[in-house]
């Protein structure tokens, strides 16, 4: 391994021949097993063992779940199989990193995607686009990765569904039309955002849209329908341009149409280039004239589109063949040497187990590693061609005039460059991993040790180099004494990272928390912020059993604050430490992290505890009194229908990227608090407005930060109002309440902050305060005979169900439905145990929504006391949990005698 490694380090240096890419898909879709092909193709693993290896899956809880939980890279070397003997072949060095499906480790796609220029996007051809592939395919739009797309698993659609070959390519071309569709939404989406943009501007400068503005408007109009146009014209995914291809990962082959060009060019006697555009789309051979004809030339259709005739008939012919019912006359080696396989040994193509034979016979014909591996070569970007698109999502526009903004902008590797490295995460890896053991002095936990994860955009960075550590309240110098080739788990040193490369970099310790920007200058722009497609909305509390073992949770806690880039970490007014996740899976690794890894110690963990919002439904408005005098208003109104889907879709609650594109967005979608300064207005003691603004504006913005921190139904945090202060009165000199100052001591910024708290608060309830919960989209898998048992789970949990559909060719049905995060634990193994492993369920924050009942409603429209109130009995839960007063009766029926027994 440490000779390949040299090797690899070597071709670091020929930025032009470097691809840095992701693997992205839903969870259960292959990527794991398409990585493991991938690095079959270097000898570091053997092709037999790709699947069920998962050299990349290196956690031990990786490997019991079955499911990826940390990103992890690798770097491979692949020569390109050059046609023309004009371009020699040229050898690749490919940085693969594998990432998680599941949505509760969005963050690990998160830095993935940040550190790559590509990706490859993996669809189940059998379950089709879900949930992730949505997400995944925003992800690699919003950090403007170039994507190829991968339709995985065909062999189910051979040996599981028993399509038909005809009826493979019409559900291939379901699929491809699909997920471009989705690429046009994003693209579409983005323009009128800012087209709503401009429109707005333009409103809110002449007041209204009239005929003095209407040529602009048009113009914006006649720019969107060309761009609209443009979009409509070109596809993203091209199966004729050669982004895509298909595969079965766990077989081992793969394929693009442009390799059986190649092959049929010279027997069907026509040229490679037009049977390159003939494999598929409406294209067929007319055996007559021995051309390629349209779909005109075929009314009757009785042709074959050549995409089945030329290449899923022969797969299907040897898929066939292995069937042990099989009776045609062309067993598997009659077929194998028709195809003039020479890489396939005869006891191989004999064997009596004809699965395997099978196996043999497609992974020598259609080597999966060589077909997806000359596709990133060719379709995908290289670090130097990838940063000019790239650069506006990557940094902010203002920091172009920096000298090290144009470094990145060129990957500049020069000596002379300014040194730039992104942090995108910090990983603990175990000692054993470390190849050459760990350096003497290197600050280690446990059996474990930090490394950062990432990316070097310009210059060189070397062994010894002085840098700097950006993004803090202060650049802090370090000396770089530790670089690593990450390879998998495995961390090989290596002596200098050249720009374009990924590289680990041991000694951050102390500097980097989760992410950073590393540069040799102090004139060096910062990195924005990753987005996550996801937050943080599951929490417990966490304590030793033992209160002498408090100092090591607090360590563990920290380490696992720094090992996981989406973790948070909140110390409460009570003294209890909370630790924040994405979900319930996400939850559970983080606790056993914390206990096996870092703290070491028996812990003691809390129910779950959830977030709430509060809102209001109705507008309203208090005043706060000092004596009898009117000293403070605060009116609230609703801003937005929490829950209404159409408008929700735009305020998407994500933690995205601030940089310049996304600044605009955040704006818009920013679902916190507004106040409007400017519309307080004050008339205290005789001095101008303007003045008291000025003195008591910070008072008011805190005031009102603490309002919304913490509403008056749970102290949880105001969501979707509009908050409007005003100053009605000055208290006079004689108040009781008031000391008999000077008028400039009369109202002190204390009490600004207090009344301004006190009386939004006020406000809030007289609106008709209402409690806010976040709400799961669950799509469920099951089965017919399981379906009266996921109902019956899903009424128990106040599911609201949207869809039900049966997915095409299988009995398998889908269910969508929203669930609140509130019922939602251990929702996945009562599914599994009333079902008997019937239905599995996947969990996505959706929205927030708004219990449409009053939290203190008491009484029903029948006048009988109120039994079912599920937003008190989610209130008193909460208050009870903070320690807050709750109005529970001591004694339920006073009339109602309790007989004691009396002992002598």
């Amino acid at each position: 391994m440490q000779r390949a490694v040299d090797i690899l380090a070597d071709k670091q240096k020929s930025t032009e021949h470097v691809r840095n890419i992701c693997v992205l898909a839903h969870v259960d879709h292959g990527k794991t097993t398409l990585t493991d092909c991938l690095i079959s193709h270097n000898g570091f693993i053997n092709q037999k063992q790709a699947g069920s290896l998962r050299m990349m899956d290196f956690l031990e809880e990786e490997q019991r779940r079955g499911i990826t939980m940390k990103s992890a890279s690798i770097a491979l070397q692949y020569t390109s199989q050059s046609t023309s003997s004009s371009s020699p072949s040229q050898s690749t060095l490919i940085n693969v990193i594998d990432s998680p499906g599941h949505v509760d480790f969005c963050s690990e796609v998160s830095t993935a995607a940040r550190l790559s220029d590509g990706a490859l996007v993996l669809v189940d051809v059998c379950e089709g686009v879900c949930v992730q592939t949505h997400a995944v395919l925003r992800q690699a739009w919003e950090e403007k990765l170039k994507p190829c797309l991968i339709f995985n698993k065909m062999d189910r659609l051979i040996e599981e569904l028993k399509y038909s070959p005809f009826e493979t390519y019409e559900r291939l071309r379901m699929l491809l039309h699909e997920v471009n569709s989705l690429m046009s939404a994003f693209e579409s989406e983005k323009f009128i955002n800012q087209a709503d943009t401009f429109l707005s501007a333009e409103d809110k400068r002449n007041n209204n849209i009239n005929s003095d503005n209407n040529e602009d408007v048009e113009d914006l109009a006649e720019y969107l329908d060309d761009h609209l146009d443009m979009t409509d014209a070109e596809d993203v995914f091209s199966v004729e341009r050669g982004n895509v291809a298909f595969a079965s990962a766990m077989d081992g082959w793969a394929f693009r149409p442009e390799q059986f060009a190649r092959l049929y060019a010279e027997k069907l006697g026509c040229s490679e280039k037009a049977l390159k555009k003939g494999l598929w789309g409406d294209w067929f051979y007319h055996p007559k004239s021995k051309r390629i004809v349209g779909k005109k030339l075929n009314p009757n259709g009785k042709l074959k589109p050549l995409f089945v005739q030329c290449i899923l008939d022969p797969i299907w012919k040897l898929y066939d063949a292995a069937d042990e019912y099989y009776s045609g006359d062309k067993d598997l080696p009659t077929l194998a040497k028709s195809l003039k396989l020479t890489s396939i040994s005869e006891k191989e193509l004999t064997q009596s187990n004809k699965r395997m034979t099978l196996l043999a016979i497609m992974r020598s014909w259609l080597p999966l590693s060589s077909a997806i591996l000359e596709m990133v070569v060719h379709s995908l970007p290289n670090p130097v061609e990838a940063m000019p698109f790239r650069i506006e999502r990557l940094l902010y526009p203002s920091d172009s005039k920096i000298a090290a903004y144009d470094d990145i902008l060129k990957c500049n590797k020069s000596s002379d460059a300014t040194t730039v490295v992104f942090i995108s995460k910090m990983v603990a890896v175990p000692l054993s991993s470390i190849h050459g053991g760990v350096r003497e002095g290197s600050e280690t936990h446990g059996d474990s040790k930090f490394v950062g994860f990432g990316r070097v955009f310009a210059g060189i960075m070397k062994k010894g180099d002085k840098i700097f550590v950006l993004g803090g309240d202060e650049p802090t110098e370090i000396i770089i004494s530790e670089l690593y080739l990450m390879m998998g788990q495995g961390m090989f040193p290596v002596d200098e990272v050249p720009s374009g490369n990924l590289l680990a970099i041991g000694g951050l310790d102390k500097v980097v928390l989760k992410s950073s920007t590393l540069s040799s200058s102090l004139e060096c722009p910062l990195f924005g912020s990753m987005m996550f497609q996801a937050s943080a909305i599951v929490k417990v509390a966490v304590e030793p059993e033992n209160v002498q073992d408090m100092p090591l949770l607090l360590e563990g806690l920290r380490l696992l604050n720094r090992a996981d880039a989406f973790v948070e970490m909140e110390v409460m007014d009570s003294g209890e430490h909370v630790l924040s996740a994405a979900g319930e899976v996400h939850l559970e690794r983080c606790i056993n992290d914390l206990r096996e890894r870092f703290a070491r110690v028996p812990i003691r963990v809390s129910k779950p505890l959830v977030n709430f919002k509060e809102g209001i439904t109705t507008a309203g408005f208090a005043d706060y009194k000092i004596g009898s005098k009117k000293v403070l208003r605060a009116s609230v109104e609703r801003l937005l229908v929490v829950g209404d889907k159409e408008k929700e879709e735009e305020k998407v609650d994500e933690k995205e990227a601030t940089t310049a594109e996304d600044e605009k967005k955040k704006k818009k979608n920013n679902n916190a608090l507004n106040i409007e300064l400017s519309s307080i207005s004050s008339s205290i003691s005789g001095n101008s407005g303007d003045t008291f603004l000025d003195d008591f504006e910070e008072s008011i913005r805190l005031g009102f930060q603490l309002a919304c921190e913490r509403g008056p139904i749970c102290d949880e945090p105001l969501d979707n109002l509009k908050v409007t202060v005003e100053f009605l009165d000055a208290p006079i000199e004689d108040n009781d309440e008031v000391n008999n100052n000077d008028d400039d001591e009369q109202l002190n910024s204390g009490q600004v902050i207090t009344f301004t708290r006190d009386v939004i608060r006020q406000a809030v309830m007289k609106s008709n305060p209402r409690l806010i919960e976040a709400m799961y989209l669950a799509v469920i898998t099951t089965t017919s005979e399981a379906l009266n048992g996921t109902y019956a789970v899903l009424g128990r949990r106040r599911s609201d169900i949207l869809s039900e559909s049966i997915r095409e060719g299988t009995g398998v049905f889908i269910i969508h439905a929203y669930l609140p995060v509130a019922t939602s634990f251990g929702f996945a193994d009562e599914l599994r145990k009333l079902t008997s492993g019937a239905s599995s369920a996947q969990l996505v924050f959706s929205h927030w929504k708004e219990l449409d009942i009053d939290p203190y409603q008491k009484l029903g429209e029948d006048g009988e006391e109120l039994t079912d109130n599920v937003a008190r009995d989610l209130m008193d839960m909460v208050r009870k949990r903070k320690g807050l007063k709750v109005d529970e009766k001591v004694v339920k029926v006073a009339t109602k005698q309790r007989t004691l027994s009396r002992k002598t």
